[in-house]
């Protein structure tokens, strides 16, 4: 469960993670790093794709406080992942 931002990171090989924040904060993702054609696939709790990321520099805001990130194990990627604390 994330309450302060949090980084992750591909291993070795296809990865996937479920990322959840308390209560109704969404979350918001930042792509610091994308090398070696990696692609990065975000799913929301229904595991519906919703984006699918190819290069750093690129952020996503989830619409709840359930996240499905999964890394197709070519490549390597950063992000910084943390509940968004706004409310439009």
């Amino acid at each position: 469960m994330l309450i302060a931002p949090t980084e992750i990171s591909s291993a070795d090989g296809p990865c996937t993670w479920q990322l959840v924040t308390p209560g109704a904060y969404p979350i918001s993702i930042y792509f610091v790093e994308m090398a070696n054609e990696t692609t990065v696939e975000l799913y929301d709790e229904n595991m519906q794709l919703s984006q699918e990321i190819k290069e750093g520099g690129l952020s996503f805001d989830a619409k709840t406080n359930i996240l499905n990130v999964a890394h197709d194990g070519v490549g390597s990627f950063k992000a910084v992942v943390k509940a968004q604390t706004y409310h439009d």
